[in-house]
């Protein structure tokens, strides 16, 4: 007879059927939740934006108030009773309050520089005052900032004013207008003595009219968040009594203009490694950039002396772009190569790995650069030989880069092995067409007289027959048309080990960059592979002109083999021949005078 409880199975509430309920239940609470946390957030925001409001209305109210004289932050152009930058507190909520007044120089009637046509010259150029109350809620800072304006006038005429104006110009490194940059103003020996911090306008300008004279004694300081700074310095000081920008001068019923060059930082990613790409830790090293702050003697702005970690690695971070030297400083060691070649070409807003290839110290050593004339790159495979008396050694310089020239054979070949052959485009380039370039070259496609765009052009494999680090993207010509508009021509970079996976990236290692600046440092992202292919993209803003690129050449380099560099350890004082030689390009012969180490670096020419 069967168990009197088996027709009562299915009465019972399973385990799964209990989990699916609780998960149910568990995930429309979250929602609920959730949405009850936004609603309190947004309450909080929408009372934080009410209360700020009401306070910058109250601070505007008590400018209207004040006499026109004392409209004004003290320390600022110009001076008054306002403090620049308070704290406040309404309803429990804490706000900074920023207080920023500015001269007005109106062209209705001149302008002080004489640049309005049909106007005489303003010689009282404060025609009224401009008051900015700007409050950010302290506990809320995703919020932006509530922004309230006014303009305060005299009540009387205006009359000739004794003291002058100072226009304030930031610009980055190729020359674009920085907006929103802040601008510091310092002068401690005018009365009041003035201490202020303004920004500049989308034009990357700052006028300050109406400021007292003063000679070489205005500090000013421009940088923003992210970039480097820029600055004057007072003349005769004993450490640089002859500042490459002295404090500014302003005089009376002049304009005194003065500009700065700042940019985002850059990091340099520093290894000290041996011949054998084992890390040799604890090593001084000292970096030098190119740019003085002071002449007779010449002082430079970057200089820093760091230490390699016991891993051989330093990240050196908010560095200015220049052009830096590198040398190591501890006892004991001689650079036997660099990658890359210095000096180091640092870019704006760039990540750029630098190995030093360390050998033991000796006390006369010689290291050899061997460059392209025309691109600057180094070469590979250059024969360089070094002879004194009995001394006689030939060697040749490590892997530089792969350079191509020419696209006319055609698309359809994977493996880089002709030189003039390149995997795919999309149809909209032209690679036949001598047009006003060299034969060749990659150039958009002209369809009824009109160029189409974009064109996309990506190579063929390269393959380095063992892991390889990518250094820089170079290319040529140097400029474009105009007409065809910024970043006309674009590449990226896509590598692997398997030669399948082709993923193409930019300088941030995502696929939403591309490299635009010619020189570019290539993402370390792509570092120890084997197989590299290039995407040239070019675009134009104009149908009747197109982008060209030339020649194109990764530079990479295999291991610790240093590019386009040999080096000759333990050698005798005094005068060597060295004789240079690579496949198709003009031979050098020279003498080489060695005392201590000595770097020399050689250009050949095709």
């Amino acid at each position: 007879m069967a168990p009197w409880c088996a027709g009562r199975r299915g009465a019972g509430i399973s385990l799964v059927g209990v989990v699916i309920a609780v998960g149910i239940f568990a995930f429309f609470s979250a929602g609920i939740y959730g949405a009850y946390v936004l609603m309190i957030r947004l309450n909080a925001q929408n009372r934080a934006t009410v209360v700020g409001l009401q306070l910058a209305q109250e601070k505007l109210e008590l400018v209207r108030n004040l006499p026109f004289v004392d409209i004004g932050v003290a320390g600022g152009v110009p001076s008054g009773v306002l403090q620049q930058t308070e704290e406040a507190s309404r309803d429990g909520i804490n706000f900074t309050i920023t207080t920023t007044v500015r001269n007005i120089d109106d062209p209705y009637d001149g302008d002080f520089g004489g640049t309005v046509p049909g106007k005489p010259r303003d010689l009282a150029p404060a025609d009224y005052k401009r008051v900015e109350i700007r409050i950010r809620c302290v506990v809320c800072p995703a919020d932006p900032p509530i922004l309230l304006t006014t303009n305060a006038v005299p009540k009387g005429l205006e009359g000739a004013s004794a003291n002058g104006a100072l226009f304030i110009t930031v610009f980055d490194a190729n020359g674009q207008a920085v907006p929103q940059a802040t601008v510091r103003v310092q002068n401690p020996d005018v009365s009041p003595p003035i201490d202020f911090i303004d920004t500049t306008d989308n034009g990357g300008r700052l006028q300050i009219v109406d400021i007292p004279p003063s000679v070489e004694r205005y500090e000013i300081i421009a940088t923003k968040s992210g970039y480097s700074s820029d600055f004057t310095l007072p003349p005769g000081a004993p450490a640089n009594p002859n500042p490459a920008k002295p404090h500014a001068t302003v005089a009376a019923q002049t304009i005194t203009e003065i500009s700065f060059a700042i940019d985002r930082v850059s990091t340099v990613n520093l290894a000290t490694v041996n011949q054998l790409c084992q890390a040799v830790g604890s090593v001084g090293v000292h970096l030098e950039g190119a740019k003085a702050i002071g002449q007779n003697p010449t002082l430079f702005k970057t200089v820093i002396d760091t230490t390699t970690a016991a891993n051989g690695r330093r990240t050196l971070t908010d560095l200015e772009w220049d052009s830096y030297s590198v040398n190591v400083t501890s006892a004991g060691y001689d650079i036997a190569g660099t990658i890359p070649l210095l000096p180091l070409n640092l870019l704006p807003n760039s990540l750029q790995n630098v190995t030093l290839v360390l050998a033991p110290n000796t006390a006369n050593s010689l290291r050899v650069l061997v460059r392209d004339s025309m691109t600057g790159l180094p070469l590979s495979g250059a024969q360089v030989r070094l002879q004194r008396g009995t001394f006689d050694e030939t060697r040749e310089t490590g892997k530089g880069y792969v350079r191509q020239t020419d696209w006319s054979g055609g698309a359809g070949q994977a493996l880089f092995t002709d030189p003039s052959r390149y995997w795919s485009d999309n149809g909209d380039v032209d690679v036949t067409s001598s047009g006003p370039g060299p034969g060749g070259s990659i150039r958009l496609r002209r369809l009824a007289g009109n160029y189409l765009t974009p064109g996309i052009l990506e190579s063929s494999t390269v393959d380095f027959e063992g892991p390889t680090n990518p250094v820089n993207i170079v290319w040529s010509p140097g400029s474009q048309p105009p007409e065809t508009g910024t970043s006309s021509v674009a590449f990226q970079i896509a590598s692997n080990n398997d030669n399948q996976t082709w993923v193409f990236r930019g300088p941030d290692g995502t696929a939403s960059t591309s490299y635009t600046v010619i020189g570019s440092a290539i993402n370390p992202i792509h570092n120890s592979t084997r197989y590299l292919r290039y995407r040239a993209t070019l675009t134009t803003e104009s149908a009747t002109n197109t982008p060209e690129v030339s020649d194109v050449a990764p530079t990479f380099t295999a291991g610790c083999l240093s590019p386009g560099q040999v080096f000759f350890p333990g050698l005798a004082n005094g005068s060597h021949d060295l004789t240079v030689s690579y496949p198709g390009y003009q031979s050098f012969t020279g003498a080489v005078d060695i005392s201590g180490d000595a770097v020399f670096e050689v250009v050949l020419s095709p």
